[in-house]
Order: structure tokens, then sequence, then C-alpha cells
């Protein structure tokens, strides 16, 4: 069965919401992880290295970044083990989450919208989100890269989030917080907001777009409008 949003309101057929940066203030403890694994092999990441694989799957980012070191020999699957492990016991310590991203999940859930959560991290890490953030029972699609295939920029995620839920992709809107995020979900037809303060990724992320917010007030605005609303321009 087809799932649609609560007719009456013109509202996006479906919300698919990044988990790292969007949902979880987790930015942080992704560049301790990052400095942490790599550091036990003797290598530093710059900012520049960091900025460029920023919403990578892990496999992905860590095999762009071995590649940068051909003289370090390492197991991919060992080192997102570790990210992995280090990550999961942070958020079971406690990770706050972006300042009204609970709020927004819970509205557009009252208001019918199908949700998503689609993330490269691993279905550990987004179960443990999920219960640490009393989001049981809010999504209707829990999907990791992970779980598909190759991880974003690569489209596979959403598109296999698109067909899951069955709703049109062009009516669903994608919330990322990077350029590879964007990427992604533009890759699978779905209209992308960005969801950034950082103003070089804002720019790098306009071809991709419908529009910027720089945070849940704004986001807010733009899904539910005055309520009976989204303000996009979707189409019927």
């Amino acid at each position: 069965m087809q799932m649609t949003a609560a007719r009456g309101a013109r509202l996006p057929a479906a919300v698919f919401f990044d988990m790292d940066g969007v949902i979880l203030d987790s930015e942080g403890v992704w560049q301790e992880a990052v400095t942490v694994v790599f550091g036990r092999l003797g290598m530093t990441l710059d900012a520049l290295m960091q900025a460029h694989t920023a919403g990578m799957g892990n496999q992905e980012s860590i095999q762009h970044v071995l590649a940068q070191y051909p003289q370090v020999t390492a197991d991919v699957r060992d080192l997102c083990r570790q990210m992995d492990e280090f990550v999961l016991h942070r958020i079971r310590q406690g990770v706050g989450a972006m300042p009204g991203a609970t709020e927004l999940i819970r509205a557009l859930h009252a208001h019918g919208v199908p949700l998503a959560l689609v993330s490269t991290s691993g279905p550990a890490l987004m179960q443990a989100v999920i219960a640490s953030h009393r989001l049981q029972g809010l999504f209707h699609l829990v999907l990791s890269s992970e779980e598909v295939g190759p991880g974003k920029p690569d489209p596979a995620v959403y598109r296999e989030a698109v067909r899951r839920l069955q709703v049109p992709a062009a009516r669903g809107v994608a919330i990322e917080d990077t350029l590879n995020g964007a990427r992604s979900a533009y890759g699978a037809g779905l209209r992308v907001l960005g969801f950034t303060r950082d103003v070089a990724v804002a720019v790098a992320m306009q071809p991709l777009v419908c529009q910027v917010a720089a945070d849940y007030t704004q986001l807010r605005a733009i899904l539910l409008g005055d309520g009976r609303g989204s303000n996009l321009d979707l189409p019927v």
C-alpha cells in the first residue's frame, strides 16, 4: 500500500531524515572517532580531508583516506568497526539532539507524514539514537546504507528508502547537512533541504537543494508552514 501524508494539507509525501548532524549533534563525536582510530595508525587527518569525507559512508570515507596514504596497511572493515564502537559508546553515554529536531519529528508524525531515518551510520547506532531520544514508533522506515550497498554520496540508500515507502520521489523531502548527503538524496530524485550554518557548505549545496535552513525553526516553517501546508513547491 502506498503511503501518503494526510490530505487537506499540502505536505511532503514523506520526509527522509539524515541522522548525524541533522538529528544528532554528533559531528564532534565522529571527528573524535576519526582522530582516535586513525591516530592509532600514526595518521593525522587535516580539516580539508575531514570536510571532503563528511557525510560519506564509513567504508567509502576510510577507503578515500587510505588511498592518500599508500604506505599504511589497514583493514577497512576493522577500522569501520572501531569507529562504530567508539561512537556507539559515546551515544550510550549521551549525545544531544539538534535543538528542535525531536519536536519537528513528532509534529510531522502528528500530521500523518511518513518519516524515514536514512543514514550511513550502522543499524546499531541508529537504533541507539532512536532509543536514547525516545523516537520509537515515529519512523516508518529506518535504513542504513550498510544494509543496501554503497554509502553516500551514492544514491542507493535513498532510492531503496523511496522504494520501500512507496512514495513519489519528487514529492518526498530529504534533510541533509553535508554535500555528500545532498548528492545522495538528489540522485534519488528527492527534493533536498540543506541544513547547515556553514556558508561554504550552503553555497556548494545550492545546485542540489531547494532551500537551506540554518536551524529547526526554519526547517519547521519550510515543511509545515502555518500547519496547513509546506512552503515548498511540491508537485501534486
